[in-house]
């Protein structure tokens, strides 16, 4: 798939990636909103040892994941996420983020904005493998009931 953008996704709902599953590549994600998917894994997206190039300029919302990650479950390469906004995902899993699971790589973080995220286990970013690099953003008010209320580094 080339490019997801100005597009919305809401209330969609699956076993995993409640809007969107990705196992091969996604170039780009821009200008789009997710908000209030629900899966077990990824509440918004779950990207299954796929690539997803850059995901920018897009807001994640209220998703929810009873599983892994609120919001985006990744297991395989994500390159880029910038200027975007995590909001109120959440998930009820043990061991799980609320906005972003990584048991894959991401080599950049910049920009973002992640707040009122709730999970068990960082509640904006669990990370169980490799982030290279997270610069100018913003954590704000996420709560975990367990480890890291903002990120949980345990790769």
């Amino acid at each position: 798939m080339g490019t997801i953008s100005g597009s919305n996704f809401e209330y969609n709902k699956a076993a995993s990636g409640g809007a969107v599953y990705n196992s091969k590549v996604i170039n780009m994600i821009d200008n789009t909103i997710f908000k209030s998917n629900e899966a077990n894994d990824g509440g918004a997206i779950s990207n299954a040892n796929g690539t997803i190039k850059t995901i920018k300029n897009s807001t994640f919302e209220e998703n929810n994941a009873t599983g892994t990650a609120g919001a985006i479950n990744n297991t395989g390469i994500i390159e880029n996420i910038e200027n975007t906004l995590f909001s109120k995902n959440s998930t009820t899993a043990t061991n799980a983020s609320g906005a972003l699971d990584n048991y894959g790589v991401i080599q950049k973080i910049d920009g973002n904005t992640f707040k009122n995220n709730t999970g068990t286990n960082g509640a904006a970013i669990l990370n169980n493998n490799i982030i290279y690099d997270i610069s100018g953003t913003s954590f704000e008010n996420n709560i975990s009931t367990s480890y890291g209320g903002a990120v949980t580094n345990i790769g």
